[in-house]
C-alpha cells in the first residue's frame, strides 16, 4: 500500500495502461519494481530521484503501456 502511494499507481487493465505519478521521499533515492502484472503484460520499472522530481523508466516490458499522469490535478477537475 505504501509503495502504491509513493509511486502513484493507477492501473487501467482494460486499456492496457498503467498511469504513474511517482514521488519518492528524500530518504528513498531509488526503487525498482519487478514483475508488475498489467493484464497479460509483465513490467519492470525503475524509479529514482532527480532533485525534487521522481523519474522512471520501464526496464522490461513495453514502455508504451506506462504513462506519467499528474493525479493531483486530475482529482481537482
Amino acid at each position: 500500500m505504501l509503495t502504491q502511494a509513493l509511486l502513484g499507481f493507477l492501473p487501467d487493465a482494460p486499456r492496457n495502461k498503467l498511469y504513474l505519478d511517482p514521488s519518492l521521499p528524500y530518504w528513498l533515492p531509488d526503487l525498482a519494481v519487478h514483475d508488475l502484472h498489467l493484464g497479460k503484460h509483465k513490467l519492470d520499472i525503475r524509479f529514482w530521484r532527480e532533485g525534487e522530481e521522481t523519474a522512471f523508466e520501464v526496464t522490461k516490458g513495453d514502455p508504451g503501456l506506462v504513462e506519467r499522469c499528474d493525479m493531483a490535478s486530475k482529482s481537482r477537475s
